[in-house]
């Protein structure tokens, strides 16, 4: 129970930060790249393990464990 509902909220907060820096860089508050604002270098490989621990997350809810 209590690993569940780590990794859920885990994801939900990686997840709303990674939204949030590219809503304000979309909407032109802040003018930096992704990569540069996140400060981290290869973000793309940093993304594919956040949604691995959302889908983690997925899976531990769905099948009750």
């Amino acid at each position: 129970m209590f690993l569940r509902n780590f990794f859920i909220l885990l994801a939900i907060l990686v997840v709303s930060k990674i939204s949030l820096c590219a809503w304000r860089i979309y909407i032109g508050k802040d003018r930096l790249s992704l990569e540069y604002y996140l400060d981290i270098v290869e973000w793309k490989k940093e993304f594919l393990k956040i949604a691995f621990l959302a889908f983690l997350a997925f899976l531990f809810s769905w099948c009750g464990a």
